[in-house]
């Protein structure tokens, strides 16, 4: 079994940010900080990096599952995120993020799924990831 690595300061540098955008925040119904949740999704991300073969984007992953709430959690922008992780990733954040704009929760799922197919696989890495942590 084979798995790119990916790089280690990319990795921090999204840590570091989606750690000051969610300072402050909290796990609901608990006290832990927010990032909590955070690191636990990007954890589940690297244990599919050594099941699942063929994970061309580690970096794009990593990147995803460390910032996927702050543009639905935080004041932080899409051209933010853009400007300081590029627009893939970016873009990768901006599909895990629910549309505000649409309110019934069905429509919601079906146009998030829908953005998140259209992304690189390893988002949708992110999305099962975020799903699992929940469940926990």
């Amino acid at each position: 079994m084979t798995m790119n690595a990916w790089n280690p300061d990319l990795c921090a540098l999204a840590w570091r940010f989606a750690a000051e955008a969610h300072n402050g925040q909290t796990v609901p119904g608990t006290e832990l900080p927010y990032i909590l949740h955070v690191g636990a999704v990007a954890m589940e991300v690297v244990s599919a990096f050594v099941l699942e073969e063929g994970v061309e984007q580690p970096d794009l992953a990593l990147q995803c599952a460390l910032l996927h709430d702050v543009l639905e959690d935080t004041p932080v922008t899409v051209e933010a995120l853009s400007g300081r992780f590029g627009e893939v990733v970016a873009q990768g954040v901006l599909a895990l993020t629910k549309n505000p704009e649409i309110q019934e929760k069905r429509a919601r799922m079906e146009d998030s799924l829908r953005r998140i197919l259209d992304q690189p696989r390893e988002v949708a890495m992110v999305k099962m990831a975020d799903r699992i942590v929940n469940l926990q």
